[in-house]
């Protein structure tokens, strides 16, 4: 290298305040998104600025220990365990205590994997497994972030090796084989986000590109002088804050769509220097401020929005969620203040490498331990002993899944859930003496089924299920009109949580099936009361009673809150309307199921019988016990003392359709009176 080049490799060794500023973008657009604030739809891509910085810290610095012959592999990961594992510890052990106080036995031995998944660095492979990263429950997970964290250590656990080996026997080769290892991770990213976009967001191999990217600034710089520019550098602010403002949730990603982010953090590493107004700008004293504190500020936002939102049954206010992200800040400078500046130092417990290295294994040892008595313990059910009445049952996770019972039994496959299922495109139907009636949907048809089935319906008809998003339907060709269950079914009932997609398709839905001979009936979106996926209206008002209210009247006040909660807020309302309207246009009969779930005399959702021992999900989701409940008295006498007459009228629409005598008020049997409750 010329010894300019040289002089170069000093400067860039410096502290650069703007490399602060842009921490301070990305975990400013990562807080805001994560707080849903609207206009950082793409604040996602405050992660993707992290990675560059960090490809480029690092690599500058292990470069500078390999120009100077001092590299050492133990030295590295002594740097990173100062640098990552105080602040994350504090703040898995402050997690810790706001699962054990807020979620369910089931829901806390999911936290419990995913904090085990985070200490040891795969949360990353976890989440792939187990959540869209843009799903609306994946704000209730208090460690999802971790997923980043784990990309970054997976990619540290190879790079420093390669990196020497690549200096120690093909230094010319450096830059090529770096960048045809980023080319390859980003062709890959681009490939991933449309075939298998959960693993391309969450995996290394998709994301290698991006931390690739700040490794090539770094060789760049060194290799070269960089002059600042600041036309390029207003660019890159510019390439950066589009990404932010435009991005969203439907954009593929990373893909080729993470080359603006990208592309703006790499010019704003190379050329956005104090010399630019961009690098003033984000060398300031407020932007380097926040930067500092970076990653606690990171490391706290998520679990604190988390328990929130696990607190709350509706969703957060703007000034709750104003004050949520102000707390993060504040707590993420207390932990660079007091948890990650002092243990970055060479004193007291942490003096030596070796005090270091085990205080992180007693740490993380710990950690796991408490994340293994969790999972072991089934999630700790001993906490709700006492807290409601004999035989009511917290864990939401628990019976969600036992609503699968009927239908694992009926297809002898344990793993049959909402759609994509092999029996599916089986023959259910084998009675000839009865008509065979077909429910189509997602999870919502599932509780139809099983509610069905638990009636006297069963006794008429011969039943089976589809699962499927109803939009998918309006493809013509699609395999379900070729399945045996639709060839063979009289009657089909479509029952579903409704997407804009599907009452989009529903018209020519209709039309396929009306055309292919069979009667269809449109059962509207289930009512949607106040939850989240740990914790339900019902439950919150059980455990502020405690065990001392006599459990009728508990009953009564937790259906009466579930009839005033749809009064004040019916989130399904306007879009049952249009569907009873498309009903209504096609000619076939639609129900709306809050008809059957809420008496506006008794001004009762029925949600929990007077033993107080079945409750209303979010949704009206069966499990088979609470079916069995309602076929057997409870709830059912509620509804029957006052709707005998119509129960008896919906028992014979289907008949009378398939006769060939349409009836505007057909449902598909009486158990649609005593059906949808969760």
């Amino acid at each position: 290298m010329t010894t300019h080049a040289g002089q170069f490799r000093n400067r860039s060794l410096e502290y650069r305040p703007e490399i602060d500023g842009l921490r301070a973008i990305a975990v400013g657009a990562v807080v805001l998104f994560h707080a849903d604030i609207r206009g950082f739809s793409g604040g996602f891509v405050g992660v993707d600025i992290f990675f560059v910085i960090s490809g480029y810290l690092i690599t500058s610095i292990l470069l500078g220990d390999l120009e100077q012959n001092r590299f050492s592999i133990a030295r590295f990961y002594e740097r990173r365990a100062r640098r990552i594992f105080p602040a994350l510890f504090a703040v898995l052990a402050a997690s810790i205590v706001g699962a054990y106080l807020l979620l369910t036995p089931g829901r806390l031995s999911e936290f419990a994997a995913s904090l085990a998944a985070s200490i040891a660095f795969v949360s990353n492979i976890y989440f792939w497994h187990e959540l869209d990263y843009f799903a609306a429950v994946a704000e209730e997970q208090p460690l999802l972030h971790m997923w980043s964290l784990a990309v970054e250590e997976q990619f540290y656990l190879f790079f420093p090796l390669a990196l020497y080996l690549l200096w120690r026997f093909a230094p010319r080769r450096l830059f090529i084989a770096m960048s045809g290892v980023a080319a390859a991770s980003l062709i890959w990213s681009e490939i991933a986000s449309s075939q298998f976009p959960a693993s391309g967001f969450y995996l290394i191999f998709s994301r290698a590109w991006e931390l690739l990217a700040g490794s090539l600034c770094a060789l760049w710089m060194r290799q070269r002088p960089i002059r600042p520019n600041g036309l390029l550098a207003a660019c890159g602010l510019i390439l950066i804050g589009l990404s932010i403002l435009m991005l969203d949730e439907k954009t593929p990603f990373p893909s080729i769509y993470a080359l603006a982010p990208i592309a703006g953090s790499v010019l704003l590493v190379l050329y956005g220097s104090r010399a630019t107004v961009a690098g003033r700008l984000l060398a300031s004293p407020a932007m380097v401020g926040v930067g500092l504190i970076s990653y606690s500020t990171y490391l706290v936002h998520q679990p604190l929005l988390a328990f929130a939102r696990l607190h709350e049954l509706q969703p957060l206010s703007l000034p709750v969620r104003g004050a949520i992200i102000a707390l993060s800040f504040a707590l993420g400078y207390i932990s660079w203040r007091f948890v990650e500046a002092p243990f970055r130092r060479k004193t007291g417990l942490l003096k030596t490498r070796r005090a270091v290295f085990g205080w992180s294994l007693a740490g993380g040892g710990a950690l796991l331990a408490a994340a293994a008595a969790m999972i072991s313990a089934d999630g700790l059910p001993g906490r709700y002993a006492g807290k409601g009445p004999s035989g009511y049952d917290f864990d939401n996770q628990r019976l969600q899944e036992d609503a699968w019972i009927l239908l694992e039994h009926k297809t002898d496959d344990p793993t049959y859930r909402v759609e994509n299922n092999p029996a599916d495109q089986r023959l259910w139907f084998s009675d000839a003496r009865r008509p065979n009636l077909l429910v189509v949907g997602n999870s919502h048809s599932k509780d139809m089924y099983n509610v069905l089935s638990l009636s006297d319906v069963a006794k008429q008809y011969e039943i089976a299920r589809y699962g499927i998003q109803l939009g998918a339907l309006a493809d013509p060709a699609h395999v379900f009109y070729q399945s045996s269950n639709f060839r063979a079914a009289d009657v089909v009932v479509l029952s579903t949580r409704y997407w804009r997609s599907d009452i989009s398709a529903l018209p020519a839905v209709l039309d396929r099936i009306q055309k292919a001979g069979k009667r269809v009936v449109v059962i509207g979106s289930a009512p949607e009361f106040p939850a989240n996926s740990t914790i339900t209206l019902g439950d919150q008002i059980v455990l502020r009673a405690g065990r001392d209210v006599a459990p009728g009247l508990l009953a009564e006040n937790v259906n009466r809150s579930y009839f005033k909660a749809l009064k004040r807020r019916d989130p399904v309302a306007e879009k049952n309307r249009d569907l009873a309207a498309m009903a209504r246009k096609a000619g076939v009969p639609y129900r709306d199921r809050r008809d059957f779930i809420c008496d506006e005399r008794r001004r009762e959702c029925f949600g929990v019988p007077p033993s107080c021992k079945a409750f209303l999900r979010r949704a009206p989701y069966d499990t088979c016990r609470r079916a069995v409940f309602r076929r057997s008295g409870g709830r059912a006498a509620l509804v029957s003392a006052d709707r005998d007459d119509r129960c008896r009228e919906l028992r014979t629409p289907v008949h009378a359709s398939r006769a060939g005598q349409p009836n505007s008020r057909s449902a598909g049997g009486c158990a649609s009176t005593v059906n949808s409750t969760s």
